[in-house]
């Protein structure tokens, strides 16, 4: 898989495909291990740019990995799963999947979260949620504060969807130059 099969949103959005840079103050990594906060950025305020440099096109859907959707909810990576495989029928697999060896490989490579050493990175390949099953998380994490970040999340995909829209006619002319510079 090539490099650019999976980007963050935020990078589009700043014209950076290849450097990724963590915006928040904390966070867990994506193999879900270390200290668990709850992310902060403006205070106790969730950034908009935080949560959209989160957002993954995978497979050519924008996704959220459950790690960093861990630490927006300020529990551990463990417990969410475990919550999400107690509520199942929620998460059909257009909600929620499991990433590939290969997608998750690029995606650390992606973010320079490549970390030698026992116990950096999670045994199982993480899941990924959808906008949808963002969403239904909504329905099984009951905080306060499970509820804000949802909101903050879910705005996060509309701003993004809009984006793309609004720009797809650009992306398109972009894709036709870089075609044309590799014949």
């Amino acid at each position: 898989m090539a490099k650019k099969d999976i980007t963050s949103h935020a990078e589009v959005a700043n014209g950076d495909v290849c450097d990724t840079e963590r915006k928040a103050t904390n966070s867990a990594p994506v193999g879900g291990q270390g200290k668990v906060m709850k992310v902060v950025t403006d205070g106790a305020q969730l950034s908009m740019d935080y949560v959209r440099s989160h957002i993954y096109t995978i497979r050519g859907v924008n996704v959220m990995v459950d790690a960093d959707l861990a630490a927006m909810y300020g529990v551990e990576t463990k417990q969410l799963k475990r919550q999400v495989k107690r509520n199942i029928e929620r998460f059909p697999d257009d909600f929620i999947f499991e990433l590939t060896l290969e997608e998750y490989e690029s995606l650390r490579c992606q973010n320079g979260t490549i970390e030698s050493g026992r116990g950096q990175h999670s045994k199982y390949l993480p899941f990924v949620f959808t906008e949808q099953g963002v969403s239904q998380l909504s329905g099984i994490l009951r905080s306060e504060y499970a509820i804000e970040v949802n909101i903050r999340i879910m705005r996060a995909f509309v701003a993004m969807r809009r984006f793309l829209s609004a720009n797809a006619g650009m992306f398109q002319r972009i894709e036709r130059l870089e075609h044309h510079q590799m014949l």
